[in-house]
């Protein structure tokens, strides 16, 4: 009975810490140009940490099969992680719906809304936010 109480708590708790988790994803506008190339360039999900890392990303959804099935996954996305000193690391999938952020992007700089250097750009605006760039 012991046991069952325990697994019935923490389920509770697990639930619990889920809605939590999703609730930090919002929309956004976003860009992200890797190598001169843009990969996302409008609406996208933008999931922030309390440490001041964050993740965009941009969902695809692929139709097929003789059922007409839906699949949803990650079409690209990167992640910025501040190193504290204005600087910050970042990285990204690199292949459309590769599941981790492998490729490095290397050290980026804050420039307004954009963390970037020399081969990339990270840009994160609110919905409907005038775009504008910092050299």
């Amino acid at each position: 009975m012991t046991k069952i109480f325990a697994l019935a708590c923490a389920a509770l708790i697990v639930a619990g810490a889920a809605p939590r988790a999703q609730a930090a994803q919002r929309k956004a506008d976003c860009l992200l140009i890797v190598d001169g190339k843009t990969y996302i360039n409008g609406s996208c999900d933008y999931s922030p940490d309390s440490d001041g890392s964050f993740q965009i990303s941009r969902y695809v959804v692929t139709h097929g099969g003789t059922y007409g099935y839906q699949t949803r996954g990650h079409g690209y996305f990167a992640s910025v992680f501040p190193n504290g000193d204005g600087s910050a690391t970042g990285s990204w999938n690199g292949t459309e719906q590769a599941s981790h952020a492998m490729v490095d992007l290397g050290t980026l700089r804050r420039a307004g809304a954009c963390w970037q250097n020399e081969r990339a750009k990270v840009c994160v605006w609110k919905v409907g936010e005038r775009r504008y760039f910092v050299n």
